[in-house]
């Protein structure tokens, strides 16, 4: 008896257990067509990955609109995502000038957000953007009243992070509003803000008062940190409060709401945002292999290098019989003769330097892939960038006549000066953003003086600069 009924006992817990994760839910939402479909699916992956990570057993749902490719539905079921597919809900923004302050294409079906309202197997859902990832476990906030967001501002709630008790009933008046409500960013952000119009005036979540039934509450910043808000004074001691003051990091989610092209996917930024790291954290745990794309960018700024050399080109061209390359060359040494005595041969070097500075930052920016790892994608940035600055100076050291110090010394010696700044910019050893930025301007100043001095170095033993000189045309294209 006493078997058959601890039996029981067990079974009936686990069937508990099964009802609770049951109830609730994890969600986003994802539709493609446009040019950063992959970086969002990255980005889903990640946010998954660290919900996981949290702890959390409940279902984590990602509501896709009927154009999001299979491969998409693959990688994210691969992830352990449920693919609900829905409707696309027409955004009325679209051309409602009246209506909206602002309209971005890219936020075109966000509106999609509103059919977690109508999810009514479930009792509470999580809503989360892509561009968030997960600290700690977050599970408390299922405790949250009906509609509980965060302000990251004064004036408007966040909609990158809500807590939504399904109904019918909402779902369906929402669906009525969209033709009369405004939004001031043509998008849903824009529309809660106007549907929900006296959030501010919610109480607060209290996790510690039980669960709650309270039709709105605002959560504490600190269940949605806007990363940006560590840069303003280098630290997050202000959102020290609530319960979350004896973490590292005083929330349960840090949240990328900033410039598109600055999200934490792409790599460009990691040099001066330092929580976009806690973010790369998490993406190394998704395990994908980024050999090839490695190898071909690395492949392409080799080839490239060798070339662009101005010897090749001057032998081909004499292979060929072709005298366009000589002329070229006269053209060019007469160009920068003429240039030289106007401004000085000095101040030409420099003006040239920095030419080879701009172009080597938008090749290097244009061959390194923009969803490579940062650990990976840096140092072929250097390499990329370094490689076309020394072909710049190459072709200057042909015009000019001058032989300077060997091109793939000067490369190598670059490369390193380059990446010993980079990873000082890098080091976590500011205290301040005043240091950050002092460090960066010094670290600037720096590596553009290096840049220029091989420049100046060429004008300085090169006779064809010299004021009042005689050129002479000749087809020396010794580097």
């Amino acid at each position: 008896m006493a078997v058959s009924l601890a039996t029981v006992l067990i079974v009936c817990l686990a069937c508990v257990t099964f009802v609770h994760t049951g109830r609730y839910a994890y969600a986003t939402i994802h539709y493609e067509g446009t040019p950063k479909d992959d970086e969002y699916v990255l980005a889903i992956r990640v946010m998954v990955q660290s919900l996981k990570m949290s702890g959390t057993e409940h279902d984590i749902l990602v509501l896709v609109s009927d154009n999001v490719r299979e491969s998409t539905r693959q990688k994210l079921t691969a992830e352990g995502c449920k693919i609900i597919q829905v409707p696309n809900i027409h955004n009325p923004y679209r051309q409602d000038e009246q209506r909206r302050v602002s309209y971005k294409p890219r936020f075109e079906y966000t509106l999609n957000k509103l059919h977690l309202w109508n999810f009514t197997d479930y009792e509470r859902i999580i809503y989360l953007d892509a561009d968030n990832v997960i600290l700690h476990s977050m599970d408390e906030l299922f405790m949250c009243g009906h509609f509980c967001v965060v302000f990251m501002n004064m004036c408007v709630f966040h909609t990158g992070l809500m807590v939504i008790k399904p109904d019918t009933a909402v779902f369906q008046d929402m669906l009525k509003q969209l033709a009369s409500l405004s939004s001031d960013d043509g998008a849903d952000q824009g529309f809660l803000s106007s549907y929900f119009a006296d959030m501010e005036f919610a109480p607060l979540f209290n996790v510690s008062a039980g669960k709650s039934e309270r039709p709105k509450e605002r959560l504490f910043s600190g269940y949605n940190l806007n990363h940006m808000y560590f840069y303003e004074n280098w630290n997050f001691n202000r959102y020290r409060k609530y319960h979350f003051a004896n973490l590292t990091i005083p929330g349960l989610s840090l949240a990328y709401p900033i410039a598109p092209t600055w999200k934490p996917w792409y790599w460009y930024m990691y040099i001066g945002l330092k929580w976009h790291w806690e973010w790369d954290t998490v993406r190394t745990q998704l395990g994908d292999d980024h050999t090839l794309s490695f190898l071909v960018s690395f492949l392409i700024i080799t080839i490239n290098y060798i070339l662009s050399s101005p010897s090749l080109a001057a032998k081909t061209c004499q292979k060929r019989g072709s005298y366009t390359f000589t002329k070229i060359h006269n053209i060019a040494t007469e160009l920068v003769q003429q240039l030289s005595w106007k401004i000085g041969k000095r101040s030409v070097a420099v003006l040239l330097s920095f030419i080879g500075v701009g172009a080597g930052m938008m090749f290097g920016i244009s061959v390194v892939p923009g969803l490579l790892p940062p650990k990976l994608a840096w140092p072929l940035f250097i390499a990329a960038f370094d490689s076309i600055y020394v072909i710049v100076l190459k072709w200057f050291s042909w015009v000019c006549g001058s032989t300077p110090a060997n091109p793939e010394l000067v490369l190598a010696l670059s490369f390193f000066a380059d990446s010993i700044l980079v990873l000082i910019e890098f080091a976590d050893i500011y205290s301040s953003p005043i240091q950050k930025v002092s460090a960066f301007v010094v670290l600037i100043s720096v590596f553009l003086a290096l840049k220029a001095y091989w420049f100046v170095n060429v004008a300085k033993t090169s006779a064809k600069l010299k004021k009042g000189g005689k050129i002479a045309h000749t087809s020396n294209d010794t580097v």
